[in-house]
């Protein structure tokens, strides 16, 4: 059978034949499977290139060829693959080992040229997982939950030598929200590496990147004005409109119960958002999980962190409007409970984790570049390991020992919360109400302060988040205050209005219909 499917891969159009009857690329992340590539470039100097091409262009791909070799003697060849160094923390501190991750675009090139029925393969090195499941074990939980990419395992080698041993990730595109969405025409959004806090201003769009559909972001920009601007009375029956709560509050208790902070909950980073068509409601998915089990701590105590009274609510909207609505926090305590007792139970991932080690050992033992000892490996599955370089010392939690004790402390934390009803971090109301209405060839702007000489100034910008009008309007006394702007020579199109007060801002939006 494999060998039919090989034959039938070396087409773009058998591909999209077979996708019609079999999903090929259940393939690649047969649990049992280890896969073996090689991967030779057209040039001697690939090294070089390869650097190049990643820090002076930006991550550019290369042309090379990518070989598929099979324990029973089979392989496939795919020319002229796009192959590029990729990542962030996972780069940087690995920029100095051959070892480091990369990305494998299969139809760069050559159009509609697939691996069984993929476009793109993401390959992590391990240079900040020394026990080399914490991606396997949570993007596993995580697709039990919502919709998340896909896992196993491959040795790479380059130019005939072994580089080492990879964990395979499916990447977030169209083929994935393919799989899971009835309509996959919809637009997709990723957190840029600078941290996407979805705070309603104009430089927290240009921390997205577009990455599916259309270059319209009217719907993006409306989901994150309502997100923030909308009073708490009206917050679920508004918001319900265009963000699919359910989605949020799952990926929210799925970050503390793995204590993914290198995401939306800590860093900012590391998620996308999906604009589903049917429902016409954004929905938030997990990326990049290699830091999860409290690799990445954003400061916190990664084991007692808490679930409610959490430090950067203030920066954090969609994160702050769940928890302080007491029908949404309860339903947030329900999801990680659920998750506690069912796909993150810790005995649950303790079985996992051996199940991996035995099937995963020997190839990190064979692993000429791997950046711990396989004692380190064998270690950091069960208890935290402590690695010293120079003054340097960092903690990597155990997978069995931080699953166990974070459970533990998550559900003391929800049997106080629901005795007590108490909301640590309820914000007051803002200090600074502004409301926007047009009036003929004006927009009127009301607004009040509630402290006397406060500075204001108003800014305008268009959907491409370009300064198009600012204005000081002087020092403002307590008190209501209205102002208006002149729309004549405005196009047609979706405007932001900013009032800044001092240190205090409130935005609110606007569409210019002609």
């Amino acid at each position: 059978m494999l060998k039919i499917v090989i034959a039938i891969l070396l087409t773009g159009m058998a591909i999209r034949t077979l996708a019609n009857t079999v999903d090929s690329t259940e393939i690649l992340f047969d649990e049992e499977q280890v896969f073996n590539y090689e991967i030779q470039f057209y040039t001697p100097d690939w090294s070089d290139s390869m650097d190049y091409y990643m820090e002076i262009m930006g991550g550019e791909y290369m042309p090379a060829r990518f070989i598929s070799r099979f324990d029973d003697g089979d392989s496939i060849v795919l020319e002229n693959v796009g192959v590029r160094y990729k990542g962030n923390s996972s780069y940087t501190f690995s920029r100095h080992s051959v070892k480091r991750p990369l990305k494998v675009k299969f139809d760069k090139f050559v159009d509609h040229q697939y691996y069984f029925g993929l476009k793109r393969l993401s390959f992590h090195n391990g240079v900040l997982d020394p026990s080399f499941m914490r991606e396997k074990i949570s993007y596993d939980i995580a697709r039990a939950y919502m919709p998340s990419p896909r896992v196993s395992y491959a040795n790479i080698s380059i130019e005939g030598e072994l580089i080492g041993f990879y964990i395979q990730v499916e990447q977030v595109d169209d083929q994935l929200i393919t799989r899971y969405y009835e309509d996959d025409t919809g637009r997709l959004f990723k957190a840029g590496n600078d941290g996407a806090f979805m705070t309603f201003s104009v430089d927290a769009f240009s921390n997205f990147d577009r990455k599916e559909g259309s270059n319209d972001w009217s719907n993006f920009i409306d989901m994150m004005d309502k997100l923030n601007n909308t009073s708490d009375e009206e917050f679920v029956e508004v918001i319900s409109e265009v963000l699919d709560l359910k989605s949020c509050i799952t990926h929210l208790a799925y970050t503390m119960v793995l204590s993914h902070f290198d995401s939306y909950t800590g860093s900012g980073r590391n998620f996308y958002l999906y604009e589903n068509p049917k429902s016409g409601r954004f929905e938030i998915l997990p990326w990049d999980l290699d830091q999860s089990f409290g690799v990445y701590t954003n400061n916190w105590d990664v084991i007692n962190a808490d679930i409610v009274d959490i430090s950067n609510l203030d920066q954090r909207p969609l994160n702050r409007r769940i928890i302080e609505n007491d029908s949404l926090r309860n339903v947030y305590f329900d999801f990680l409970e659920r998750m506690l007792n069912e796909a993150a139970n810790p005995e649950q991932i303790a079985a996992e984790a051996d199940r991996i080690k035995e099937r995963i050992k020997e190839h990190v033992k064979n692993d000429p570049n791997k950046f711990y000892t396989y004692e380190d490996f064998l270690t950091n599955i069960e208890e935290d390991l402590v690695v010293q370089s120079g003054p340097r010392r960092r903690v990597f939690p155990g997978i069995k020992s931080l699953s166990a004790q974070r459970a533990e402390s998550i559900l003391s934390q929800i049997e106080h919360y629901r005795a007590t009803s108490v909301v640590k971090n309820k914000k007051p109301d803002n200090l600074h109400q502004m409301a926007i209405r047009a009036a003929g060839n004006k927009l009127l702007l009301s607004y009040s302060v509630k402290t006397d000489a406060k500075p204001v100034t108003l800014n305008v910008y268009n959907a491409r988040g370009s300064l198009i009008d600012s204005r000081y309007l002087g020092l403002r006394n307590r008190g209501q205050h209205t102002t208006s702007i002149s729309l004549e020579q405005k196009a047609a199109g979706f405007y932001v209005v900013q009032l800044n007060f001092g240190d205090k801002t409130q935005s609110r939006s606007f569409i210019m219909r002609r």
